[in-house]
């Protein structure tokens, strides 16, 4: 089957993201997903060969119920591989077509060495092996799905949402937000760590733009802001992926000095929205219908914008930390202080989890804001939620930094390596390496990159050219800057990726 670049070098080095959120009461609960790594490349008729091995043998292996599968998640123009063994090292002995249907069972499953489930099927004279996104329990829907995806030169190559696996989408899968051109739509697409792309919603361009602010843990929802050019009235909307519906969830008119939005975690059940307006600032958590959970933040709109309020949800799905112009305070999901925590700095962001009960958070240095009172330049500190003493992730600056200097923004893990996000005017910004409590930059010359996550031991990154962001562009990069596989890149003069966004709530 078709894939892009992205699989060719991951394949080998996927790893399944981190896990271990704790059961919680309302307003959350807890899902798990499983993490697929299958690389078919075959385009052409193969004459079966070989059956597989007996699969009694094989380490890990299950029964499973079904007795015949459908192949669904191909293109027409292409076909699922049979292998000898469960995973893309095994000898390739043939291929099913696109909507094959009434593939026989033998009723066994196994993982491959990244713990992907696949099934074991009957195959020429014996049996072989096909990855297990691809096989659906019979009966089945239609192979060709509608809508079909958007096409032209334009645009990058992809499936039709319809055809997503859901059940497989993890912290491994990147969305992508896409605009063509000027008279085109702009395209959400889904990327699978196994080199699927999908179309998944499209907007008219002439329409409001859209950014994304969350994406639910599972995939299937997003919340998105969009924008009146000529008001700068904004919408936040809840976009339901499989269904491809668009639901209101907050009108906010262009007095309001913000219009984020998130899910809660681990599952993403409720949403978290700020209702400011031009004289109070409310932070409320609701159902999905609506209906208010609870309030966080009920005061007075502040004057300074670096003093509204930041919030990240807790991972154990009780508690949320709050920044703004007094500090971080941590509270349980009813809006109640629990403790203020360490002082690291003014104008405090949380941005992520660095582990289950430590915050990492963007904040201020004091004695740059004294030497330059309306500087943005941010350092990024760990901070836990026992109320215990903060720990510098990034250096403060030397010397003042220039106004326009926003300092450091995201951090995330890779071995024992911290990666960081550095950010200045006009869409300038590097990503760099703490080494020895300094940050080394390990980009190349680019006018500007977004660390989006992690994937297989490279970082996501999204690149843009100019002040603008124009040519926006998806890649997958070492983490001494090299560019491993370029995901999505679009053709000179169209504005590409305009956003990206990975499910990652751990550093």
């Amino acid at each position: 089957m078709r894939r892009a670049s992205l699989l060719l070098v991951v394949l080998c080095l996927l790893v399944v993201a981190c896990g271990g959120n704790a059961a919680t009461t309302t307003p959350e609960s807890t899902t798990t997903t499983t993490s697929p790594t299958e690389a078919t490349t075959t385009t052409a008729e193969v004459t079966p060969t070989e059956p597989s091995a007996t699969s009694t043998t094989l380490p890990g292996s299950f029964a499973v119920a079904n007795e015949s599968y459908c192949v669904r998640g191909t293109a027409p123009t292409d076909v699922l591989n049979v292998r000898t063994g469960p995973g893309g090292e095994h000898d390739d002995i043939g291929d099913l077509a696109y909507n094959a249907t009434g593939v026989p069972a033998t009723g066994i499953a196994a993982p491959d060495s990244n713990g992907n489930i696949w099934f074991e099927i009957e195959f020429g004279d014996g049996t072989g092996w096909s990855a297990s996104w691809y096989l659906i329990p019979a009966p089945c829907n239609a192979a060709v799905a509608s809508p079909a995806p958007i096409s032209g030169a334009n645009y990058p190559y992809a499936l039709s949402g319809s055809l997503l696996p859901w059940e497989y989408v993890n912290e491994q899968w990147i969305l992508a937000l896409y605009g063509g051109d000027i008279s085109g739509q702009t395209v959400l697409y889904m990327l699978s760590p196994y080199g699927d792309t999908y179309e998944v919603f499209s907007w008219p361009t002439d329409e409001w733009p859209f950014t994304i602010n969350d994406w639910k843990p599972g995939g299937q929802s997003v919340l998105v802001t969009l924008t009146d050019a000529a008001t700068w009235d904004r919408e936040t909307r809840l976009l339901d992926l499989p269904a491809r519906t668009s639901a209101l969830v907050e009108a906010i008119p262009s007095v309001s000095p913000t219009g984020a939005a998130s899910f809660t975690r681990p599952t993403g059940r409720d949403i978290v929205v700020s209702v400011a307006d031009a004289a109070t600032e409310r932070v409320e958590c609701r159902h999905t219908d609506g209906s208010l959970f609870s309030v966080f933040v009920d005061r007075p709109r502040a004057a300074d914008y670096r003093e509204w309020t930041h919030w990240l949800y807790g991972l154990d799905g009780l508690t949320v930390v709050t920044g703004d112009g007094d500090g971080l305070h941590f509270l349980d999901n009813h809006g109640n202080l629990i403790r203020d925590l360490a002082d690291t700095g003014d104008y405090c962001i949380p941005v992520r989890w660095w582990d289950t009960s430590t915050v990492v958070a963007a904040c201020v240095p004091s004695d740059v804001l004294a030497a330059e009172p309306m500087s943005y330049y941010h350092q990024l500190w760990r901070v836990p939620t026992d109320g215990s003493a903060a720990t510098a992730v990034t250096p403060a600056p030397t010397l003042t930094p220039n106004i326009v200097d926003f300092g450091y923004s995201d951090a995330f893990r890779i071995g024992g390596s911290t990666y960081v996000q550095w950010w200045g005017d006009c869409g300038a910004s590097t990503v760099g390496r703490v080494d020895s409590g300094n940050v080394v930059t390990i980009t190349g010359a680019v006018d500007g990159e977004q660390m989006i996550g992690v994937l297989g031991g490279n970082l996501v990154v999204w690149r843009w050219m100019g002040c603008g962001q124009e040519e926006g562009s998806l890649h997958l990069m070492a983490t001494n800057g090299s560019t491993v596989a370029d995901l999505i890149v679009p053709p000179a003069g169209i504005p590409g990726v305009i956003d990206a966004h990975m499910i990652r709530d751990i550093s």
